[in-house]
């Protein structure tokens, strides 16, 4: 009652609360060796094999504060994984082996990864096929499977309770300030993913490096790992644990840290061209040179060329990009993309 909107503030009717802070601090080394060569000369042409050997040590250290309250959170995890790829051509116009069927060739993948943390190994394995009926034409098909288990910071990262966090409420139409908590869940299980790959790619021209790809993905996904989507009537219903309400039911505090779904589907369907021009000068042999390494890094690393990315830039990223999940997965399985 004695309070003036219109006189001077003090300081003390603004007490300051308690910081809440939290620091991360992550650090990783890495060890990889690949082999990659020819295993062996068939009638249709070299048999192609990698194996590689990998070993990945990371740490994080997380200080949360949060008020009064102080909790440290240690993580640690060495991930040794071994992998293999193999390739085999079964038909050749060049090397004239049944060569009215064109070009065919069959691959296979495998991987092991073991890490310390977590009580079982994941395995990926995995084969495909490569088929070029006309030298214009290309067919590809593969097929994946494997587990995948949290990474660190899913189930370690620091746990921070922020107040104040504005929030859409779909139950009630309103929104309301929530107690938000997020950060790492321990209990995340690992996931299992079925994979089908299919794809097209023709070239209408021989002079130019003009090609029209068309690609089409099937994953099927048991205990995917994934934050909380929008807080829904009918999602809160099924996690009354993660949305909690007051007796009048609006939402007072939101848990949203990573959790396990039961299956997550998606189909894709991607389609385009890609294409590629050299100007005279100084632009050629600039990009003859990085031509001609990106190349050489998608046949080693198991780089998918038909990626169905429109213009030069989409392109290379999808390459490397691809390379790169190539790597992860084996190799051979991607790699026929090419």
């Amino acid at each position: 009652p004695e309070f003036d909107p219109y006189g001077l503030l003090a300081g003390a009717m603004f007490p300051r609360n308690a910081p809440n802070i939290a620091t991360s601090l992550a650090d990783s080394k890495n060890l990889q060796v690949l082999l990659h060569g020819t295993l062996l000369r068939l009638p249709a042409g070299d048999a192609i094999v990698s194996l590689g050997l990998a070993d990945t040590d990371s740490r994080i250290d997380n200080v949360a504060r949060m008020g009064a309250r102080r909790r440290v959170a240690d993580f640690s995890r060495n991930d040794a994984n071994a992998t293999a790829s193999i390739e085999l051509p079964l038909t050749s116009r060049s090397e004239d082996v049944l060569g009215k069927l064109g070009d065919f060739s069959v691959n296979a993948h495998a991987l092991v990864d073991h890490l310390s943390d977590y009580g079982q190994d994941m395995r990926r394995w995995g084969y495909g096929l490569r088929w070029s009926p006309l030298t214009r034409l290309t067919f590809t098909a593969n097929v994946d499977n494997g587990k995948t288990a949290p990474t660190p910071a899913q189930l370690a990262n620091p746990v921070i309770t922020s107040t104040g966090t504005r929030v859409f409420d779909y139950a009630t139409g309103k929104t309301v300030s929530v107690t938000s908590i997020s950060g790492g869940n321990p209990d995340l299980l690992a996931s299992s993913q079925h994979r089908f790959r299919t794809g097209i790619s023709y070239k209408p021209f021989d002079q130019r490096r003009l090609s029209i790809v068309v690609n089409y993905t099937d994953t099927d996904t048991r205990d995917p790992i994934s934050s909380l989507p929008p807080a829904t009537a009918a999602l809160q219903v099924a996690l009354s644990e993660r949305y909690i309400a007051d007796d009048d039911g609006d939402l007072v505090e939101v848990d949203s840290r990573p959790l396990n779904f039961a299956e997550q589907k998606r189909r894709q369907l991607r389609f385009g061209f890609n294409d590629a021009h050299s100007v005279d000068g100084f632009f050629s042999s600039a990009s003859s040179q990085p031509d001609m390494t990106r190349g050489n890094f998608q046949s080693r690393s198991g780089g998918n060329n038909a990626g169905g990315d429109t213009g030069g830039a989409a392109a290379d990223a999808a390459s490397v990009d691809q390379a790169r999940e190539g790597r992860r997965e084996g190799g051979a399985g991607d790699r026929d993309f090419g």
